[in-house]
């Protein structure tokens, strides 16, 4: 069961979460003991819910139980953590654990407060101050020595004991019987201003505040105020309180006490008081088993004495040795010499005996507190004889017997008057054998050759000009035979302008080894450790393009070649990545999650793994920046005027392919020729080379290829078919893509090839490539028609692309 943790201070009390632990004990900003100290003495944490208490490293004194905390101990019921004059005590009720902490200020008493002066006023026995009442003096007339007579005594005797008896009685019957008890019964009783009558514990009081006090012997005097008014009977209750007991505890000396968890002190103490009442007492002392008892305090001053007989925590272990005279140690310490009975702390030891010329000899026992324990005789072995076995080289395998010993250089023991066979190996060198024999104690010394085993290595390096290093050493020119040790070497390959070449080699006797090297140049280094493929933030994969010169456009005995097709030449260099399909519904809704493709002759154009369509070319651009944006790359493209414009000279954020890369990647032929047609050459559609306006698209098209059947109506999910030659999906076919370039007519009589062209700044729209689900004829099919667009279409998507650097 999982226990709630409660914290009680002066302002009250609030429960522990499991997540505020560990808490810190003291210091300006502690949790527990708030401001107690300059530094925080200590923490309370929660391990498996256990609360464990641990000092600080350096603080001010952390006690436990009345002693000085060195280390983490748990924390139980009755456990007291203390501070300095502050305490925190560690109590378990009602299935909770509360810290309850408590601090002693010295007490400033208060004074009783005094009555205003007045004349005559007098303190009663508690001292406090009383009011006197006495008569006002009477004054008489002026004498009229003509009506002046002398009174009778009698007559004035008769009217004083009048009086007295009118004001008796007026006392009597105006007074208001007030019951008091008080438990116990005590031996006196007093009310200020009361009438002293015997009303068996009643008592005539008129209205007002008057003060009880009873004593008894064993007993805190009672000094209490009780109020009479005029309406009602009264009725007062008061319990004595019973004074502390005194308990003195016997036992032996050096023993801690503690009475409800608090540390009272080390034995042997005086006679200290204890409430009265029912109290756990135990004595702990570090070489005995803890002491733990109920005891009831009887209270009233009456002294107690409690003997506590502790138990011994430790164990006597008898041990002898053959031969006798050995040292034990124990932990370290030397206790004697066999035979030895000595004294062990329970729980489980280790015991050893050293003795010149034997071996050590020890092990593990475990003592019981306050038993007896007999150790059975060690047979001591004697000691072995010491090697120390060195090589050269050194680190070599060390075995006797078949057993390994270490590398060298290793000290090793073997049994003494006897032969022992020793094999020192190393990884190519030849192996040594050595036969030894060493006295008991004796100290012998061993070195060894080893030879070396060596390969023949045959280096043939392209250019001839590079430089050979063996294990970091020049060799000189790289084409060369050399002898090497049969170990493992690293070969190094370096000439001017090309990247090192490093390999590791091990020869073998006897079978030579030949390594062929062709060290590369910085910059075929760098393009071959280029990733031809990169993941992007959506999920797509773009592929690295190859560099090349090639014919843009259409020559003019081409069929279908339309006047804005004019051949020129193109010089790609800067190398780029482009994407291995068309952007789909799922991830343009990354981006704008409230687009929609929308449908096309009751299908819909809107499905996840759809190209995504009805987008213009300024939605495309601002894709692409989006992108970037999520791969952590410059943004390509910036707004002017409501419109994208593309940043010059390009970054490497995406964008769309320029029409001369579109045009590269779509027309690009393994046998080095530019293609006509996605599916190659030839006019007739080979199966499943494409998405186009087929005779399945019915009406969705006006016009149809009767004669091919590609099985969708409208677009179809991205990479549907065959990807071209460079793996690349429906660059003709399914939907025509906006590419980067303003639309114009290609330069006339351009014979230079034009560099990495980004295409015009300004024209009329931007330019659409390849075909789509609505292309119905050869001419629409071509790889080579170009067209331009303005605004977004439903079989118009596009791809992304970026520079490589």
């Amino acid at each position: 069961m999982t226990a709630s943790f409660f914290i009680e201070e002066s302002g009250g009390v609030r429960a522990a979460s499991r997540d505020e632990f560990p808490l810190s004990i003291g210091g300006p900003d502690g949790d527990l003991l708030l401001k107690i100290g300059e530094t925080t003495a200590g923490w309370i944490d929660l391990v498996d819910d256990t609360l464990v208490v641990r000092p600080a490293t350096t603080a001010q004194p952390l006690k436990y139980n009345g002693v000085q905390l060195r280390r983490p101990e748990s924390l139980q019921h009755g456990d007291v953590l203390s501070v300095g004059d502050a305490a925190l005590r560690v109590s378990a009720r009602d299935g909770a654990i509360f810290l309850q902490a408590e601090r002693s200020f010295a007490v400033n008493e208060t004074e009783p407060p005094q009555l205003v002066d007045q004349p005559g006023a007098t303190q009663d026995d508690g001292g406090r101050v009383q009011p006197r009442i006495q008569p006002v003096r009477y004054e008489p007339p002026a004498e009229d020595n003509r009506l002046r007579r002398r009174p009778n005594p009698r007559t004035v005797m008769f009217g004083a004991v009048l009086a007295l008896a009118a004001s008796s009685m007026w006392y009597l019957f105006s007074a208001k019987p007030v019951l008091i008890e008080i438990t116990p019964v005590p031996d006196t009783v007093d009310v200020l201003g009361a009438l002293d009558l015997d009303l068996d514990d009643r008592y005539l009081l008129h209205p007002g505040t008057y003060t009880v006090t009873a004593e008894k012997e064993g007993y805190e005097t009672l000094n209490e105020r009780l109020v009479v008014t005029g309406d009602g009977d009264h009725e007062f209750e008061f319990s004595l309180i019973k004074k502390p007991g005194l308990l003195r505890v016997v036992t032996v000396d050096g023993a801690n006490v503690i009475v409800d968890g608090e540390v009272i002190g080390a034995t042997p103490t005086d006679a200290f008081t204890v409430s009265p009442g029912v109290h756990q007492v135990a004595v702990n002392h570090p070489r005995y088993l803890p002491f733990e008892t109920e005891l009831v305090i009887e209270g009233g001053e009456v002294e107690q004495e409690l003997k506590a007989e502790l138990t011994p925590g430790w164990g006597t272990v008898t041990l002898n040795s053959d031969p006798e005279g050995a040292t034990v140690h124990v932990g370290g310490e030397d206790l004697g010499r066999t035979p030895l009975v000595f004294d062990l702390m329970a729980g489980a030891r280790t015991v050893g005996l050293r003795l010149p010329g034997f071996k050590p000899w020890q092990k593990i026992v475990d003592v019981e507190p306050n038993q007896q324990l007999e150790l059975d005789i060690p047979q001591l072995e004697v000691a072995d004889g010491e090697l120390l076995l060195r090589s050269n080289p050194s680190a070599a395998t060390v075995t006797v017997g078949g057993v390994y010993h270490g590398l060298t250089p290793v000290t090793i023991y073997l049994k003494p008057d006897e032969t022992h066979t020793i094999h020192i190996s190393k990884t190519g060198h030849q192996t040594r054998t050595r036969t030894v024999s060493v006295a008991s104690g004796e100290n012998a010394e061993v070195d060894v050759s080893l030879s070396a085993r060596r390969g023949e290595l045959r280096l043939i390096v392209t250019p001839a000009e590079a430089e050979v290093f063996v294990d970091g050493v020049p060799r000189g020119g790289a084409n060369q035979t050399m002898e090497l040790s049969a170990v493992p070497h690293n070969i190094e390959v370096r000439a001017l302008g090309h990247d090192p070449y490093t390999t590791t080699v091990t020869p073998r006797p006897g079978y030579p080894k030949t390594l062929s090297v062709t060290l590369k140049t910085a910059e075929q280094a760098r393009i071959d450790a280029t990733p031809t493929s990169i993941r992007i933030a959506v999920g797509q994969e773009l592929l690295l393009m190859p560099q090349g010169r090639f014919e843009v456009g259409t020559s003019r005995r081409d069929p279908g070649r339309r006047a804005n097709e004019t051949m020129h030449s193109v010089d790609l260099q800067r190398r780029f990545y482009i994407a291995k399909r068309e952007v789909t519904n799922d991830e343009y809704r990354k981006f704008d999650r409230h687009h929609s493709s929308r449908s096309a002759n009751g299908k819909s154009l809107n499905g996840g793994d759809q190209p995504v369509v009805n987008v213009s070319w300024n939605d495309a651009a601002r894709f692409c920046n989006w992108l970037s944006e999520q791969d952590s790359l410059p943004p390509a493209y910036v707004q002017r005027g409501g419109q994208m414009h593309l940043i010059r000279p390009p970054t490497t954020g995406y964008r769309l392919p320029t029409e001369a890369e579109w045009a590269w990647a779509a027309r690009f032929s393994s046998e080095h020729t530019r293609l006509e047609f996605p599916w190659g050459g030839g006019k007739e559609l080979p199966e499943r080379s494409g998405n186009y306006g087929d005779r399945s698209a019915g009406n969705a098209t006006d016009d149809s290829l009767t004669n091919y059947d590609d099985g969708f109506v409208v677009s179809a999910p991205v990479a549907s078919f065959q990807p071209n030659a460079l793996g690349l999906y429906d660059l003709g076919g399914n939907v025509a893509e906006w590419v980067n370039d303003n639309y114009s007519l290609y330069p006339a009589g351009t014979r230079n090839a034009v560099t990495d062209p980004l295409g015009p700044t300004t024209g009329e729209g931007r330019v659409i490539r390849g075909s789509g689900w609505r292309s119905t004829t050869l001419d629409e099919l071509r790889l080579a028609r170009r067209e331009p667009g303005t605004a977004a279409r439903d079989d118009v998507g596009f791809r992304i692309a970026r520079y490589l650097d």
